[in-house]
């Protein structure tokens, strides 16, 4: 899987449930090459999740970490914990 396939998937993964009453953006910033890197945004309004490419203009918070550790910590291969 890369960075790339996950942020695809992931409004379809989306809990939406989790997310009522929430309004934030998260930028992430995924260093590597390939598929493995880029940046991305999401967006959760309404109890709905946008994903774009691209830096967002006003995020609420930024991620940044290598491609291939955010791949393994999605992925189940790599404790969030000990990545940060």
């Amino acid at each position: 899987m890369t960075v790339k396939e996950i942020f695809a998937e992931m409004p379809s993964r989306f809990n939406t449930d989790a997310a009522k009453g929430m309004n934030s953006v998260i930028q992430f910033n995924l260093t590597g090459e390939g598929d493995n890197a880029g940046q991305y945004h999401a967006i959760i309004k309404d109890g709905a999740l946008t994903v774009g490419e691209g830096v967002h203009a006003s995020p609420s918070m930024t991620m940044t970490m290598a491609g291939t550790d955010y791949v393994d910590m999605t992925t189940g291969k790599l404790n969030g914990q000990m990545a940060f």
